[in-house]
């Protein structure tokens, strides 16, 4: 998953926003699925925060191979 945290519109002046893309939780019970069927090998996440991580690791069957973080000067 590349960017852990959901896609939000708020375009219509709302307080509630619109989720536009599924909780990260179903995003990765499919991606085991597809690691149990073989499609794939591994499976990671990039950009998540700690708590992202210990909510993800707390409810995973396969733990990510990798959570890959933005580090560079400009940062």
């Amino acid at each position: 998953i590349h960017w852990i945290w959901p896609g939000v519109d708020y375009g219509d002046g709302s307080a509630a926003p619109k989720l536009l893309s599924p909780p990260t939780h179903v995003v990765w019970k499919h991606m085991e699925e597809q690691v149990k069927k073989g499609k794939i090998r591994s499976i990671g996440i990039s950009n998540a925060s700690v708590p992202v991580l210990i909510d993800l690791l707390a409810g995973c069957e396969i733990a990510p191979a990798v959570n890959q973080i933005e580090v560079h000067p400009y940062f």
